[in-house]
């Protein structure tokens, strides 16, 4: 019995379960776009809009302005790469990963 309670109380800790890390990972990765993206609509480059049928949702389209410095942000996600210890096999295998686990939950 003292087995079965030791076994159950490491499955409870927040370091064991898979929704924290991703959670922090997610939080840290965009707080490492942020410099990058902040004020982006008050300078006339995007436009965002809240979904008419679920508010969660955020639509965010480019202006004309957006679309030309699109092509100079191309080389964001090269150097924000560098911000995660993952070569690019690692990175390119968590994508297929994290892609898998968001379709199971579009169905």
């Amino acid at each position: 019995m003292m087995v079965f309670m030791e076994q159950e109380s490491e499955a409870l800790k927040l370091e064991n379960q898979l929704c924290f890390p991703l959670y922090a990972c997610s939080r840290e990765i965009m707080k490492q776009y942020k410099p990058y993206l902040k004020k982006l609509e008050q300078k006339g480059y995007l436009n965002r809009k809240r979904n008419t049928t679920d508010e969660r949702v955020l639509n965010v389209t480019l202006t004309k302005e957006g679309a030309v410095l699109r092509r100079a942000a191309a080389g964001i996600p090269d150097r924000l790469s560098g911000c995660v210890s993952l070569t690019a096999e690692e990175t390119a295998r968590l994508q297929v990963l994290l892609n898998k686990i968001l379709s199971h939950f579009d169905k």
